[in-house]
């Protein structure tokens, strides 16, 4: 899904800067908030990954 969007945001910048620089700044926009999206996922992954990695410790220190 994200490799699509990524091909749209590509796609479309190339097509904006034939035509005008309003869309150009939409898809700046647009890339910004995926940026930010990506990095909120990632750090969510690796707050899931610690609080697994403490899940199963203590698994292991009440057996």
């Amino acid at each position: 899904m994200p490799a699509v969007w990524v091909f749209m945001l590509v796609v479309g910048v190339r097509k904006s800067r034939r035509k005008n620089y309003g869309i150009a700044s939409m898809h700046e926009k647009q890339s910004r908030i995926l940026s930010i999206f990506n990095a909120t996922v990632d750090e969510q992954n690796r707050v899931d990954r610690l609080s697994r990695h403490r899940y199963a410790r203590g698994l292991g220190t009440m057996k």
